[in-house]
Formats: structure tokens, C-alpha cells, sequence
């Protein structure tokens, strides 16, 4: 069945494009998430600096978006205050109802009989940090970009499993130094 989904980072939102054609656009709503309401969602300020962007890809039965968190990482103890914020979250949504499936920021894992934010384990995991782009989903696995920006630019790949949101390797790439300018965001293409 046809299904376009779209997300600009809060929400995420399934249209039956045949139902939208010549009629209403919100008649052709299949699901939304989250549901109605306000969204109370920290949306960063950009101020110029890199633009990361939101995305979002289909796999399967599922629909992974990286999205902004549900709060500013930079307000967290031990974060150094900077210009850079973006999409922090990947979610897994079950393409058919629009059901949350797994969310990194919710995702705990056990450290040393610990339960700790499984996003805050990852080495970039307590820098200031963003998703840079949509995920590459392939079989049971995951791929996605992300980047720090102080001290330096800090890019890596993560690896997660598709089923769970839990990491399965993460990786560094490469440091660039931090600038003022608007910069680029890093990207990457699978083969």
C-alpha cells in the first residue's frame, strides 16, 4: 500500500497521497505521532551554526526518524554551553499504526550493574551531539552519522540494531576543529 511519511524533526506524520488528492490534506492522515496535542519538545536555535537535518527512512514494517530530543542536551549538568543543537533522537515506529516502537533517548542499558541512558554510553554520547541526516536501515541494522562539536568536531558512525535501538558498534571517523561559520554536517552512503 502507499504511504508517504514525513517528519520535521517533532512529529512524525502518515498521508495516503490518493486519499490528498483533490481533497483534504488532513482527510488523508493515516496516523501521527505523537498523537494530537502540543508538543512539548525543546526546538533548538541554530543561530546560524551547522544545520543538521532531520530524516527519516522505511525499512520493512518500520519507519526510523532521527528527531530532536525532549530536551536540550545543553542544559544537562556537565555540558558545556555552545551553539550547536540538533536532532539527538532516533525513533522506530511501526509503519502501519504509527506505534512507537523504541526511542534512544528512552533506551537504558546495564554499566557495571547500573541502568544508564544507552545514548549517554556511546563515546559521543556526553558531548553535545546530533544525528546528522536520515538512517541507513539495512537487514538488521542500522547506520547513522553523528557529530559533537566542542571541543572539536567530532564525526562518528553507530551502528544499532534495527529490532531494539541497542548499539551494536560505534565508531570514530574523524575530528575537524570547530569553527564560528556555518559549517557542513557530516554524511555518509552505504554500497
Amino acid at each position: 500500500r502507499e504511504r508517504l511519511v514525513i517528519t520535521n524533526g517533532l512529529r512524525v506524520i502518515a498521508i495516503d497521497p490518493a486519499a490528498a488528492e483533490g481533497g483534504s490534506l488532513e482527510s488523508a492522515v493515516e496516523w501521527r505521532w505523537p498523537a494530537e496535542g502540543n508538543l512539548r519538545y525543546y526546538m533548538p536555535n541554530l543561530y546560524g551554526g551547522p544545520h543538521p537535518q532531520v530524516g527519516l527512512a522505511i525499512s520493512g514494517d518500520r519507519a526510523f526518524a532521527t528527531m530532536f530530543s525532549q530536551q536540550s542536551r545543553q542544559g544537562q549538568v556537565g555540558r558545556r554551553q555552545d551553539r550547536f543543537e540538533g536532532p539527538g533522537a532516533i525513533r522506530a515506529l511501526d509503519l502501519a499504526t504509527g506505534k512507537l516502537l523504541w526511542d534512544t533517548d528512552a533506551i537504558e542499558v546495564e554499566v557495571n550493574g547500573e541502568k544508564k541512558k544507552m545514548v549517554e554510553e556511546l563515546p559521543f554520547g556526553r558531548l553535545n551531539f546530533c544525528f546528522t541526516g536520515p538512517v541507513v536501515p539495512r537487514g538488521d541494522r542500522l547506520y547513522a552519522a553523528a557529530m559533537s562539536v566542542t571541543p572539536d568536531r567530532q564525526c562518528y558512525v553507530v551502528c544499532l540494531d534495527a529490532a531494539t535501538g541497542l548499539p551494536r558498534w560505534c565508531t570514530w571517523v574523524g575530528t575537524a576543529p570547530a569553527t564560528r561559520e556555518r559549517t557542513s554536517v557530516p554524511a555518509f552512503a552505504e554500497d
